[in-house]
């Protein structure tokens, strides 16, 4: 066996260990000098409890963390039941035509009844999900997996509309954060084709 392989060093520092061990028992065979069994047995109880209670608190602690994500969830399917309801879908429908007719350079997708009111609705709603999200209120990865598509192909149109709301003096929405929801949820926005004549 040679000097230097490290398992004969282990295995002869293993006994020299357990050879002072036997010599310490040899020599003190009650026990006496150490602890008495009651402060042994009361130092493990407490070690012992101290194991539990942590396991206890990480237990708790996970169970918060997942009833947070759970609603967050939930939260991020409120909006997009909110989204789709009937209340929504009147503006949602003449936005959509408006980025039809200038994604399409036709004009007979234009909705004749399409307002700012419209556009701010629409708007709005992608910064109340963008904000919620910020919150951590919301689940991102379940409000980009529902709303980032819609922003994608809705904000290379709406963005001229985002301005020109903006800097309207008469404007519903004149605040340099409007529009700043839907900007963040197109992740990979759809590039739209230049339109020749006025929509």
């Amino acid at each position: 066996m040679n000097a230097t392989d490290p398992s004969a060093q282990k295995k002869r520092r293993l006994r020299q260990y357990f050879g002072a061990v036997s010599k310490r028992l040899r020599e003190n065979p009650h026990g006496q000098g150490q602890m008495p069994i009651s402060s042994r047995l009361a130092t493990w109880v407490g070690i012992l409890s101290a194991m539990v209670g942590g396991f206890l608190g990480l237990d708790t602690y996970r169970t918060d963390v997942a009833k947070q994500v759970d609603q967050s969830v939930e939260k991020t399917f409120d909006l997009v039941h909110r989204f789709n309801a009937p209340e929504m879908d009147g503006a949602r429908t003449r936005v959509l035509s408006y980025v039809y007719a200038r994604r399409y350079c036709d004009a007979r997708f234009f909705s004749r009844e399409l307002t700012d009111e419209d556009y701010a609705d629409v708007i709005d709603f992608f910064d109340l999900v963008d904000s919620c999200v910020d919150a951590k209120l919301c689940d991102r990865a379940t409000a980009e997996r529902f709303f980032t598509p819609y922003a994608n192909y809705q904000w290379p149109i709406l963005q001229t509309v985002v301005a020109r709301m903006r800097g309207a003096e008469q404007s519903l929405r004149a605040d340099s954060a409007f529009g700043s929801g839907m900007e963040r949820l197109a992740v990979t926005p759809l590039a739209a084709p230049p339109c020749d004549g006025n929509f």
